[in-house]
């Protein structure tokens, strides 16, 4: 038996109101015109995300402390779009940190995008690590894209981007990774704090918290079959992430299209960190 047919109420006035759509949508990738410096941009991670912004269209920087891994990601950085500016920096140094910003900004003409990629890690259980283990990678992980992001916020006009990169290791627990998971729990919130201090300037912070990524970083896990068979099995995506992944969602937030985001961990781990 067809159910008796009942009236439709008229839509509320409200909804009757145009939507103020743009003439044209940001591009995700998109982030021609804009002027970036990565950290740590010359080799893994970083390179990769240098390269995707290079590719939207971004005149780029890369900062880094070796020279040798400068000049040859110089090299695949011009294939894919203007010379890049190169800044030999230790974020490390508070100084370093600050000069590499200021560099990168005069030489460019400017600065709209900072990607504070430069980390440091090192294996050992909590008791197994020393004074100088926690202060190497906090030093670098924390204390260097502090000053970095300080000094960038001086400079970035309204609509400036700044990307942290973080880790699921901040919001899972490895205990081999002790110090690392510190920092990059450090590095969250820090990320939180920046973008309610500087929202009013425009100036946008995010950051991306990779998972498990094919990288030089991740070569000693991936090679051994059991530990790589156990980054699969527990990723409901099934597979390891790539350096395009990671560095695809730095562009997003470098760009646009994400205008209104900050604040936010944008995770790209295939869903490792949910079933934890």
């Amino acid at each position: 038996m067809v159910p008796k047919a009942t009236s439709v109420p008229p839509p509320p006035e409200h909804a009757r109101a145009p939507l103020d759509l743009p003439a044209r949508f940001e591009a995700a990738g998109d982030v021609r015109g804009r002027k970036a410096l990565v950290s740590g941009g010359g080799r893994g991670l970083g390179l990769a995300m240098a390269c995707a912004l290079a590719e939207g269209g971004a005149a780029v920087a890369i900062a880094g402390r070796h020279r040798e891994f400068l000049d040859l990601a110089s090299h695949e950085l011009e294939r894919r779009g203007p010379r890049p500016v190169l800044v030999e920096a230790d974020v490390s140094d508070p100084e370093s940190a600050r000069a590499a910003v200021r560099e990168a900004a005069g030489r460019l003409g400017g600065l709209d995008v900072l990607v504070n990629n430069a980390g440091s890690g090192a294996r050992g259980r909590p008791e197994e690590l020393s004074e100088d283990d926690y202060d190497r990678i906090f030093d670098t992980n924390v204390k260097g894209l502090y000053y970095a992001s300080c000094e960038a916020t001086a400079v970035m006009a309204a609509g400036g981007s700044i990307v942290n990169v973080a880790s699921v290791a901040g919001m899972v627990p490895d205990v081999e990774l002790a110090a690392y998971c510190a920092s990059k729990a450090a590095v969250i919130q820090l990320t939180r704090v920046l973008a309610v201090a500087w929202g009013g300037r425009g100036v946008r912070v995010n950051a991306v918290a990779p998972g498990y990524t094919d990288s030089p970083l991740n070569a000693h896990r991936k090679a051994d079959p059991a530990r790589a068979a156990a980054v699969v099995n527990g990723t409901p995506l099934g597979r390891w992430g790539t350096p395009a992944d990671v560095a695809q969602a730095v562009v997003f937030l470098a760009s646009r299209a994400s205008a209104f985001v900050t604040g936010q961990v944008l995770t790209v781990d295939g869903g490792y960190s949910v079933q934890r």
